[in-house]
């Protein structure tokens, strides 16, 4: 990223004038998006867990407890008839709360689905930001090179400005994905 900076500034150091407005604009940004960031990925988190845990808790294995007690007082019994489980599903189903895991289920679902679009809304916001400013600058560095070969008469370095175009977007693309 520094080297595309040094190759614009050799090109058309007038470019530098407007990177002086910029990079203050790209940390404002940076910063209110990366605290905004930070606490709706926590909220992610927060509200995935108990997801999680309700999915396991509704499949986990859990002891029998009157099959054990009673065959504890046969010892003609096997051993493997004492590690009789029974699955948490079933006990769900045995106690009739299908709708009730159900919807709670579903309720946990979609509190987590408003915060992962919290997230996804954010990103979207630092995308246009970024895209749209580094879209300006390319355009403020392509008109100063046109308007520095008019008015101060200076060579035309036509491929130099293609390349200086092309650093600038490539700086766009980083800071988007170092801010992602």
């Amino acid at each position: 990223m520094c080297a595309c900076q040094i190759v614009i500034a050799v090109v058309n150091p007038y470019t530098l004038v407007v990177l002086v407005f910029v990079v203050p604009l790209f940390v404002y940004i940076r910063k209110r998006y990366m605290t905004s960031s930070r606490e709706i990925k926590r909220l992610d988190s927060v509200s995935r867990s108990p997801i999680y845990a309700h999915f396991s808790s509704t499949l986990r294995f859990l002891p029998q407890r009157d099959v054990l007690t009673s065959c504890c007082f046969r010892e003609s019994l096997t051993s493997d008839l004492r590690s009789v489980w029974v699955s948490g599903l079933m006990t769900v189903r045995a106690f009739g709360a299908q709708d009730a895991f159900s919807s709670q289920f579903l309720r946990m679902i979609d509190d987590n689905t408003r915060c992962f679009l919290a997230f996804m809304t954010s990103s979207r916001w630092l995308g246009f930001r970024l895209d749209f400013i580094s879209s300006c600058v390319v355009f403020t560095t392509a008109i100063l090179a046109v308007v520095q070969r008019v008015s101060f008469g200076q060579p035309a370095r036509i491929p130099l400005a293609g390349l200086f175009t092309r650093c600038h977007l490539l700086i766009s693309t980083a800071l988007w994905s170092v801010m992602s």
